[in-house]
């Protein structure tokens, strides 16, 4: 495996990765309905729009140029102050998880030159609480939400 730079090239299959990752990271978590209703069009077109040139996409390939994952990021979108950068996603194929994959993107990120430095990377919507068909539940039932906190990630309100 190894962290390359995305273009707007691998939208395709950032989109795969995307809606199949959501699709077995958030089952129980999020409405099934909603998931099984996700498209690869629809995401492609999200991706086919990302703004590139202000920020950055990192993918995990394998040997045959494969999208294992890939994490997104950039300005922190808020105007919080408080955090320099943010991690807009981050997503692993289900059989490349646990391997090491996520944690490679991530520290590549943290790594990237930003344009201004970053010592604190907001990650939005991981402990959000969302729609589960008439229910909420919190983003941190998702079983990988442990991941983020060995990086010393934390919960803010």
């Amino acid at each position: 495996m190894r962290i390359r730079e995305a273009s707007v090239t691998d939208a395709p299959a950032i989109a795969k990765v995307t809606v199949d990752t959501w699709k077995t990271a958030y089952r129980r978590i999020i409405n099934d309905n909603y998931l099984n209703n996700l498209s690869y069009e629809e995401r492609e077109k999200g991706w086919k729009q990302f703004p590139f040139d202000d920020c950055f996409v990192y993918v995990a390939v394998d040997e045959a140029q494969k999208i294992l994952g890939f994490a997104a990021a950039g300005p922190e979108r808020e105007g919080n102050l408080a955090y320099q950068g943010e991690l807009y996603a981050i997503y692993v194929c289900q059989e490349d998880q646990n391997k090491g994959t996520g944690s490679a993107l991530f520290l590549t990120v943290l790594q990237k030159k930003w344009r201004k430095p970053v010592s604190i990377l907001y990650c939005f919507g991981f402990w959000q609480t969302v729609p589960t068909g008439g229910s909420t539940r919190s983003m941190a039932d998702n079983p990988w939400a442990p991941n983020f906190l060995k990086w010393k990630g934390s919960s803010i309100k």
